[in-house]
């Protein structure tokens, strides 16, 4: 190179793209900032964690058809599956559908929620307001609210089937 390529400074902090690393590993460019890990060789060019700054705009991901995975502790906390399903407590895509807990946020846009020995989904407000809208198609279709201790359900129609005592229908 006709300049310095890989900076080591008393710190043992590593600069690539830069004489003054601040970090223990510090990666400059003048263009688009890229960082690539891969793991075993023979699985292909996407293989691995890519990392690209652009500006303001980062990436993470991988190239490959297989899924990111976050833990704590050594345990695995949530999964990014290739197709757009974060998975939360569960490796499950479907955890409402069975008796497995944990969260599905689709990439679709389809939900599930699962849990076990206590109310799945809690709601809270600070003060008296609306609490959940209910949309159809972008349009506020209805809403659940609460003031002091009523809670309303507002707009559109609740119904259900019902019968009388004696089992005959209402007319």
């Amino acid at each position: 190179a006709t300049s310095t390529a890989i900076t080591i400074d008393s710190s043992e902090n590593v600069g690539i793209g830069t004489s003054s690393p601040d970090e223990v590993l510090h990666i400059h460019s003048d263009s688009i900032t890229r960082l690539k890990i891969t793991g075993s060789s023979g699985q292909g060019e996407d293989n691995g964690i890519k990392i690209f700054q652009n500006g303001v705009n980062t990436t993470i991901g991988n190239g490959d058809n297989g899924y990111m995975r976050f833990n704590t502790n050594n345990t695995e906390r949530m999964r990014i599956v290739s197709d757009g399903n974060v998975l939360i407590g569960t490796t499950n895509q479907s955890p409402a559908e069975g008796t497995t807990t944990g969260i599905r946020f689709g990439g679709n846009g389809a939900s599930q929620i699962s849990a076990t020995g206590q109310a799945t989904i809690h709601f809270n407000r600070v003060e008296d307001g609306t609490i959940v809208n209910l949309r159809s198609a972008g349009t506020t279709e209805g809403s659940i609210s609460v003031s002091g201790t009523t809670v309303s359900f507002n707009g559109g129609h609740l119904s259900r089937w019902s019968r009388l005592l004696d089992n005959s229908k209402d007319t």
